[in-house]
């Protein structure tokens, strides 16, 4: 069985690792293949990936974590896309217009991996380092819960209220207009649409390290993450890709 390391750019990375956990058997196509083993562990930003896959991964490869001793086959680096053409100057900065975001995505990614992989010391295979872009960041999957109960419980977000409506019609584009697919591509700056609807409501704002962010994230990992889901495929497409590195 492979072992691999998924390193989020986010500091405040356990509910996003649980978003993960309980995705995994939603995703097993063959109930006899070998379950993936999991580790996690985050870069604190974008700009740390360098070092990590340079000279961490070097180590980690070889004897694993203080947590869970042993060698690691493979090496995900999980990038907020949102920032990412700071940090690599071949990057574009993402489009504007929701339907050109696959193509940015795509081609972004593409280069993502290819500058990680050239970072990759020489002892090891640069095959062991794989990178995945996430639109936009953690928010982008809290808003995508805007109409389940975990946003009322913990952000006081009711999606049957008038002032919801009038206040997400004001996010661009309106939430309720936009197909699921192309939630994350629609909203580059969830935040703002989420914080929009807090004040609308007249509840306190939150930032992005607020608890309350991860508590929201958590309770949808635990019951409410299909539509999460949908609307953030970038999820899938981890999941995916870590059944495909197991063997």
């Amino acid at each position: 069985m492979s072992r691999i390391l998924v390193v989020w750019e986010d500091a405040h990375w356990q509910s996003l690792r649980l978003v993960v956990n309980r995705r995994l058997p939603k995703c097993q196509s063959d109930p006899q293949r070998s379950f993936p083993s999991v580790m996690f562990h985050t870069a604190k930003g974008n700009g740390n990936f360098e070092r990590y896959v340079s000279v961490t991964w070097r180590n980690a490869a070889r004897n694993g974590l203080p947590t869970s001793p042993g060698p690691i086959d493979h090496l995900v680096c999980v990038a907020d896309g949102d920032r990412l053409h700071e940090v690599l100057a071949s990057i574009n900065p993402p489009p504007k217009s929701a339907p050109e975001v696959a193509a940015w995505h795509l081609k972004a990614e593409a280069e993502w991996q290819a500058y990680l992989r050239g970072l990759c010391d020489p002892s090891l295979s640069r095959d062991t380092v794989h990178s995945l872009i996430l639109r936009w960041s953690k928010e982008s999957l809290v808003l995508a819960g805007y109409d389940q109960a975990p946003l009322k419980e913990h952000l006081g977000i009711d999606s049957h209220s008038a002032e919801f409506q009038h206040a997400v019609a004001e996010c661009s584009p309106p939430v309720a207009t936009v197909a699921e697919g192309l939630l994350t591509d629609s909203y580059q700056r969830p935040l703002v649409c989420l914080g929009n609807v807090q004040e609308a409501l007249r509840h306190p704002s939150v930032h992005k390290n607020s608890p309350e962010i991860d508590d929201a994230l958590k309770d949808l990992a635990n019951s409410h993450l299909d539509p999460v889901c949908r609307r953030v495929p970038d999820i899938d497409r981890l999941v995916d890709l870590l059944w495909r590195l197991s063997n």
